[in-house]
């Protein structure tokens, strides 16, 4: 036990150490960081408000039968388009080096490969545990109005993951690795808050989880500079999850299974 406490009091430093934010920011610096929050009370309140009216119109407008829930489908393509491109264009902007500063640098394989195994092993044991509360089966599968159609899965689920793309590109790139220079740490309370915010629909114990989650995939980016790791952490949880919730859902909708 105090081997580990020691190795975490050493990585606790060293993350202290190379993050430390700006002593003297400059009116540059603070115009910088409020052209961020502008950006991203867009980003959050088009979510909240423009994507599902948006999708409504969208779905609306499609010919019937292409998709068998487009409002979703569009809602998470959507959704993945809002995360992505405000951000974008400020870095576009106003930042020299747009991949580098918002992660989105190759790390290496097998050390990615490792961690993403690592994180399965720990997180699907949980996640069967938790897809058989009530909270979570109200709320789990988001593809219930897609799963009768091949064609339509596969394309909820390409927009499902996008979205989970373009959300670790926002809070752990956007809001985090970018003003890394200038806030420092103290990144990760500007992160954590309204990603935190963003669960408050979701089961109590996943909103809860959040911060947590959130802030291990925030150190993960400080540490390798990188948003690629928790991007394939936060598929990983994402369709675990999804998958656990659509087994029964499946086995109901077989033909054979009608009669019990």
């Amino acid at each position: 036990m105090e081997p580990l406490l020691a190795r975490l009091r050493t990585e606790l430093r060293a993350l202290l150490a190379d993050n430390g934010p700006e002593p003297t920011p400059s009116v540059r610096d603070l115009c910088f960081i409020l052209g961020m929050v502008a950006v991203a009370t867009v980003v959050v309140a088009t979510n909240h408000y423009g994507v599902p009216r948006l999708a409504g119109i969208l779905s609306r407008s499609m010919p019937p039968g292409v998709l068998a829930d487009p409002r979703r489908t569009f809602w998470a393509g959507l959704v993945a388009v809002v995360y992505t491109v405000p951000p974008l264009i400020y870095c576009r902007l106003f930042v020299p080096d747009v991949r580098r500063s918002l992660g989105l640098t190759p790390t290496r394989v097998r050390s990615a490969v490792r961690l993403w195994v690592v994180f399965a092993l720990c997180a699907v044991p949980l996640l069967t545990m938790l897809s058989t509360l009530p909270g979570f089966r109200s709320t789990y599968p988001m593809a219930r109005g897609n799963m009768a159609d091949p064609m339509s899965m596969t394309v909820w689920l390409l927009a499902y993951g996008l979205q989970f793309v373009g959300l670790e590109l926002f809070f752990r790139g956007f809001l985090l690795l970018v003003p890394r220079r200038i806030l420092g740490i103290w990144g990760l309370a500007v992160m954590l808050l309204p990603y935190a915010m963003l669960h408050f629909s979701k089961p109590p114990l996943e909103t809860i989880g959040s911060v947590g989650f959130g802030l291990m995939l925030g150190i993960l980016a400080f540490r390798s500079r990188s948003i690629v790791d928790g991007i394939g952490m936060h598929l990983i949880l994402a369709f675990t999850l999804e998958l656990l919730a659509l087994g029964p859902a499946l086995r109901a909708s077989l033909p054979w299974s009608a009669g019990g």
